[in-house]
């Protein structure tokens, strides 16, 4: 145990930063597998048939690459040290590629000697398609693409989300233009993520706040906007929230408490430490079911604060967090909440022949518990009862958003699809490498690929090197790393233009969310 010079007790150790054990164990032993006349290893990852979603938002890419690829990775000290651990790891230090990363070290600089070819991040493409390639530059490192899997793998999880999040918007959009007049005002804020407290570490939460902010502006998981903002040149601000309670605010002081906040709150002045805030402007959340959602709804919204909530300039958002005595689904909750607003404050209905309850100045969001057949039951029981679902402030997302996803999710992997023997440099030299297990949905692709879309129909596909025409295909890879050194880098403005939904002049002229 290591104490510092005061005697405290320090756990802060370098290990995690090792790249060469940033890896599967089994890893290190694939270099005495290799056939030794094998000059060059070219490997890709894709999303595989029977992937929950049917396209994949690509992302996560450039954050690895700077975190854990680019830059002098290798020292005399990583591997020292890796030699100490894989020999009583394993029971012997044989399992050590050491000839090649000290080849790294003094060839390259500690550098990885790879290249990677990708797709532009944000871009959605359906499954059964290469994403990226890596490929050896040196034909004395063939190992080092199936070396960097386990660290490249880790795209899937921004991937995941960000597929999950602009999923999610479609479900949204649908009804969205089914009951309102403007939905592409309303559709950016409509999932707001919850999910921060809920994910597995500081990473998840930057890594998966991000994703989601791809597709849309509404978050409460800020660590999301800091890693936009140092690997994607997402500025400071990338995302928004508003002021709102939770349950230990709102019940300290009991259930009169809880009336006493809500009617300070809709009175528009918090006055603290002699700071006077002005909320009559700003949107409120509001958690209403410390005690009796029914209560706090039809008594204190309806009619105690029903002059306070109507004189704001602002909407006040009602939160329910629970199911009811009688209402025994997250919809039916919304539903009955809708109605009772109906009743008491009226509103308009539109063109679209859906009501609007009291020009949007009161507003309803779900956030508990829910996924995306969750969402979509309440967006169809919001809109075949008549209401616009701009009724709905937002869906507040979680864990179902930031960490109900797995490698399986869109069932993604890396495999080896090419291989050289002789100068890898000449294409001549090169064979496929694919495997074709009784499983076909586990079936690999075989040649050095490139992700084209065909300019006759606009299709996507993936095709080997050599098929490549660019009088019928637009190359869809961009080399993105080489040899240590990131060649090109996205913005967050390039995400949101390349995940935005673009729909058919039959749904809405030209619009673009």
């Amino acid at each position: 145990m290591k104490t510092n010079k005061n005697g405290i007790i320090d756990l802060h150790d370098d290990a995690m930063l090792n790249p060469l054990t940033g890896t599967d164990s089994y890893k290190q032993t694939h270099f005495l597998q290799e056939d030794e006349t094998i000059t060059g290893i070219n490997s890709y990852y894709e999303s595989r048939k029977g992937a929950k979603y049917p396209e994949t938002v690509f992302f996560g890419l450039q954050y690895i690459m700077a975190k854990h690829l680019a830059g002098q990775q290798i020292t005399k000290h990583w591997i020292d040290r890796t030699i100490r651990i894989n020999n009583g790891h394993f029971g012997t230090d044989d399992y050590t590629n050491r000839e090649m990363f000290e080849y790294i070290l003094h060839k390259h600089g500690g550098r990885y000697p790879v290249k990677i070819r990708a797709v532009a991040e944000g871009t959605p493409v359906p499954v059964n398609n290469a994403l990226f390639t890596i490929e050896a530059t040196d034909s004395n490192c063939i190992s080092l693409p199936q070396l960097l899997e386990t660290p490249l793998m880790r795209t899937w999880y921004p991937s995941a989300v960000a597929t999950k999040s602009r999923h999610i918007k479609k479900v949204i959009w649908k009804y969205l233009e089914m009951s309102c007049m403007e939905p592409e005002k309303a559709i950016m804020f409509m999932l707001q993520d919850f999910g921060a407290r809920g994910t597995t570490d500081d990473t998840a939460s930057g890594l998966g706040g991000a994703a989601h902010l791809i597709n849309f502006f509404g978050t409460d998981t800020m660590r999301g906007m800091d890693l936009l903002h140092d690997y994607y040149f997402g500025g400071d601000v990338s995302g928004y929230s508003v002021f709102a309670t939770e349950h230990s605010t709102m019940t300290k002081n009991g259930e009169k408490g809880e009336r006493e906040l809500i009617e300070k709150i809709l009175k528009g002045k918090i006055t603290y430490k002699g700071r006077e805030i002005n909320l009559k402007k700003s949107i409120v959340s509001i958690v209403s079911d410390s005690y009796n959602y029914k209560r706090c709804v039809e008594q204190y919204y309806c009619q105690d604060f029903k002059h306070l909530i109507l004189e704001r300039e602002a909407p006040t958002v009602i939160r329910p967090d629970s199911l009811t005595d009688t209402e025994k689904t997250p919809e039916a909750v919304v539903l009955w909440t809708l109605d009772t607003l109906w009743k008491y404050f009226g509103g308009t209905t539109n063109k679209k022949g859906c009501r609007i309850i009291a020009n949007g100045i009161v507003k309803v969001l779900w956030g508990d518990g829910i996924d995306d057949d969750g969402i979509e039951a309440i967006c169809k029981t919001v809109v075949e009862n008549g209401y616009s679902l701009e009724n709905i402030a937002c869906f507040g997302m979680g864990g179902g958003l930031l960490q109900k996803v797995n490698r399986d999710t869109q069932r993604t992997a890396i495999k080896c699809s090419a291989a050289a023997r002789g100068d890898f440099h000449q294409d001549n030299s090169w064979f496929d490498v694919k495997k074709n297990p009784l499983d076909q949905s586990k079936a690999s692709k075989g040649g050095r690929l490139e992700l084209i879309k065909h300019l006759n129909d606009d299709s996507w596909a993936t095709i080997k090197r050599e098929e490549y025409n660019p009088a019928l295909h637009k190359m869809m890879f961009h080399d993105v790393f080489e040899d240590g050194y990131i060649l090109k880098a996205w913005e967050l403005s390039d995400l949101r233009e390349n995940a935005k939904l673009v729909f058919p002049p039959r749904m809405v002229s030209n619009l673009i969310v």
